[in-house]
This record gives structure tokens, C-alpha cells and sequence, in this order.
């Protein structure tokens, strides 16, 4: 209804209190004498809001509070109650998503709705609804890759690093190449710190790949840690 121009719907919005005297003011001033209790809240009211008399103005619980040296939940009790009494309007404060008419309501048999533009925006969202679907249960494709593409870019490239990848990664390495590779990287280690580069050259004919599915594995099994300039370093606890 909102897409079609009937309503406006706010889903977050804050209106403070609103509070209008509905008695003029000799009719106020004999409640006063006969309701002492309420007597502080009144005059707060009409020494700390202009206009009160004319229109709704906007007060705040908290800062009547202070005027009265009341408990909040006090003057919000003595509001509820000068409205009981037919001396104020108290609306009060809104923190819940508020619709607004943008037209004047009118029967449903008058209210016009573009069918052929609903049932696209509700195919669009099932679409939306299955494509997330589908991002969770994939195992194949990149995560990186799979919203970009969602969001138009097709050029994006795959991004070695999330599950999918790095599960990619392992099936193309053997068990006995997975422990080759741990073995070599333990004896690396074993003679102090090392870089991502003269790791790799130690065994050129083995991928990069191959390497940084090991490495990955070691680094989130918390036996090797490596920084941003590629420098490898053996976690002291930590045993091969």
C-alpha cells in the first residue's frame, strides 16, 4: 500500500508527549483548590510550556520529573489522571512504527491496487528468498564471487579465502603431499621464523595453492601464526 501512494509507514520514529489544557482557566484554578495532590504537576505544566492552553505541545515525563521532584512513573500516573478528569489531552510518547494515510480512506471496493506490480515485486522476493537459500547450501561456489554476482558484478574473481575455496583447496591435495608440506614447514620453523617466499622456493614444483591450504589449516589449528608482511612464526605452545 505504500508503493501504490495510499500510506507512508515509518518503521522507527519517536513522538514525545503531547498535552493541551481542555478548561480554561478559572475552571483550573477552582480544580487546583479542590485537588491539592495535582497542583504541582499543573503548575509545572504552565510555567514550563507556552501555549498549552491553545495548542498540543510537546512535553517530557523525565523533565516534569525534575520541576516536581516526582518519580517519572508518578507524573505519567497524575497526567493519566488531569486527563481522567477532563482538564488536559495526554497523548503519550510513541516509539512504534506509525502508518500514516496519504489519501482519504475510503472503501476497499474503492481502493485500487496494481496487481500486475504485486505479484512482480512478490516474484522478485521469492527470488531474493532462494538465492540466500542457495548461498547457504552451496559448497562449491565462492562466497566472495556469489554476492558479487548477486549484486551485478561479473567480473569479480574467486577469493581463495572462504569456505568453499579453501575446502576447493584440499580436495587437490593428497594426504601424502598435505604431510610432506607440514613436514617441511616444521623443519622450516624448527630453525627460527620464516617468509611465505622462501617457504615456497624450498619446493618449487608444489603450487601455491597447495601451500596455503597447509598453511591455513596449521594457522587455524593455532600452531603457526603469520603477519601482514608474510612472515611465519611457531606458536611456542604448539606441537607439530
Amino acid at each position: 500500500m505504500e508503493q501504490e501512494g495510499h500510506i507512508s509507514y515509518a518503521e522507527y520514529i519517536f513522538l514525545p508527549s503531547q498535552v493541551q489544557f481542555t478548561i480554561d482557566k478559572d475552571v483550573l484554578y477552582n480544580f487546583e483548590q479542590s485537588h491539592p495532590a495535582l497542583e504541582l504537576l499543573i503548575r509545572s505544566l504552565l510555567r514550563g510550556y507556552e501555549g498549552i492552553f491553545d495548542n498540543q505541545v510537546s512535553v517530557f515525563e523525565s523533565q516534569l520529573a525534575k520541576l516536581t521532584r516526582l518519580p517519572v512513573e508518578m507524573v505519567k500516573k497524575q497526567l493519566i489522571e488531569l486527563m481522567a478528569f477532563g482538564v488536559i489531552n495526554y497523548l503519550p510518547q510513541k516509539e512504534t512504527p506509525q502508518i500514516h494515510y496519504l489519501l482519504n480512506r475510503a472503501p476497499a471496493k474503492y481502493l485500487h491496487i496494481d496487481h500486475d506490480a504485486y505479484f512482480k515485486r512478490k516474484e522478485q522476493f521469492s527470488q531474493r528468498v532462494n538465492d540466500m537459500i542457495r548461498y547457504l547450501r552451496d559448497t562449491e561456489a565462492c562466497r566472495s564471487k556469489f554476492i558479487g554476482i548477486y549484486f551485478g558484478d561479473k567480473t569479480i574473481r574467486e577469493c581463495g579465502i572462504c569456505d568453499n575455496c579453501l575446502a576447493k583447496k584440499k580436495k587437490n591435495l593428497s594426504v601424502e603431499e598435505f604431510s610432506l608440506l607440514e613436514t617441511t614447514i616444521q623443519q622450516q620453523l624448527s630453525k627460527g621464523d620464516c617468509t611465505i617466499d622462501q617457504l615456497f622456493a624450498s619446493m618449487k614444483n608444489i603450487s601455491s595453492e597447495k601451500w596455503w591450504a597447509v598453511l591455513d589449516f596449521l594457522q587455524s589449528e593455532g600452531q603457526i601464526t603469520i603477519d601482514e608482511t608474510g612472515n611465519i612464526r611457531l606458536i611456542p605452545s604448539s606441537r607439530f
